[in-house]
């Protein structure tokens, strides 16, 4: 079966898709932590951090894993994308636009991480793609022993 080659749009939509739906649940879950129980709000920024690290990482490897070349290209318009969405959203949610060196932090580590992430993506996708496939059995399901079908045609022994 021959899988349908899609454009780099594709990869890139598909990568922050899948950034944003493993972000989102785990922002609910430290919500709810937050709020049910005495979650220390020390540790928070590194909760968040993590969450986002893992999200990128995840999404260059999805949106990487089944494209044929520029995985580090891929990783890293998908992290860019992802941490301007985040940057956009942090903007809207302070009610102001500034553009400091937190922000350039932000972008830029988005992007590096996606690169790596986009570039191992894509060499694991190919070592995947280039292993052989195991072979089935035919539907005449031949004994894997004697070669032969298990239940011929061929008379009895007496």
């Amino acid at each position: 079966m021959q899988e349908k080659e899609h454009s780099r749009f594709y990869y890139i939509l598909k990568g922050t898709v899948t950034a944003i739906l493993i972000t989102v649940p785990i922002f609910l879950l430290l919500s709810v932590a937050i709020t049910l129980t005495e979650f220390p709000e020390e540790y928070l920024s590194p909760a968040v951090f993590a969450t986002v690290i893992v999200s990128i990482v995840v999404s260059a490897f999805v949106s990487t894993a089944s494209a044929k070349d520029r995985g580090w290209f891929n990783g890293t318009l998908v992290g860019l994308i992802y941490m301007a969405i985040a940057v956009l959203l942090r903007w809207w949610f302070e009610g102001g636009i500034s553009f400091n060196i937190d922000i350039l932090t932000t972008l830029l580590t988005g992007m590096l991480i996606g690169s790596i992430s986009g570039m191992a993506g894509l060499n694991l996708g190919t070592r995947l793609r280039k292993r052989p496939k195991p072979k089935r059995l035919s539907s005449a399901r031949v004994s894997p022993y004697t070669g032969e079908k298990p239940y011929s045609q061929s008379p009895m022994p007496q």
